[in-house]
């Protein structure tokens, strides 16, 4: 005999929501920014960028300077709150512009950034204020590079990011500031990729030009910037 009450319990408990296990989210890959033994380089960002994330272009750059040079990186990546206006004062230059310089910077702000550095980079949002660089490189003791984030969506040929370059470029000039301080003459002049023969028709982007400048750094060099030594002031 059919027990029906039994089917309808049965048809009842298939209606039921089934549990299932959460989806299971891999996890973020973060870039592996520390490399012991590597030149030490402090990047403290102030603020975010609106068109791509800041550790994405920390990591472009890395790659970029590992992989065209004898260099390894131990990078110190801190991220900050933006920086109050009194801090990206308007710059000395023709016309209303502004940066960040290393004496607009408060004593509660470069608390901030890593110590012990042989180069230190801050990042920083504009809140909105137009530049009159897209980056500088102050030839200190320890190289100071400042650099605003651009909110552009499209920047240079052959780049994920619009800040890569611009770290390589300005870090090349720490890079050379360093070496120049510790007897290494005849480096080529990095705001001059014409004089080498690099142009925007045969190397948009500069990639070919900035692997070049890199690419001449020799082991010895290389062993120099890697070595501790430097420390702030």
């Amino acid at each position: 005999m059919v027990d029906f009450g039994k089917l309808f319990e049965q048809a009842l408990d298939l209606l039921k929501p089934q549990e299932t296990a959460p989806p299971t989210q891999e996890p973020a890959v973060q870039p592996i920014l520390s490399y012991p033994g590597g030149m030490k380089v402090g990047i403290t960002a102030f603020g975010s960028p609106n068109n791509f994330n800041v550790l994405a272009a920390v990591n472009e750059f890395k790659s970029y300077i590992e992989n065209n040079s004898k260099i390894k990186l131990d990078l110190r990546f801190v991220q900050e709150a933006d920086l109050p206006d009194a801090e990206i004062p308007q710059y000395n230059v023709p016309g209303v512009f502004y940066m960040v310089t290393p004496q607009s910077l408060s004593p509660v702000s470069r608390a901030k950034m890593p110590s012990g550095m042989k180069t230190d980079i801050v990042l920083y949002n504009t809140r909105n204020r137009i530049n009159c660089f897209g980056g500088l490189q102050w030839a200190l003791q320890v190289p100071f590079i400042c650099i605003p984030y651009s909110n552009s969506t499209s920047w240079d040929y052959g780049w994920k990011t619009s800040l890569a370059p611009g770290l390589v470029h300005e870090f090349t000039h720490a890079l050379y500031t360093i070496l120049t301080t510790k007897g290494f003459h005849g480096l080529p002049n990095i705001d001059k990729a014409n004089d080498y023969g690099y142009t925007d028709q045969n190397d948009p982007g500069w990639l070919k030009f900035r692997k070049y400048c890199l690419e001449i750094i020799t082991q010895e060099m290389a062993t120099v910037l890697m070595t501790d030594g430097l420390s702030r002031l």
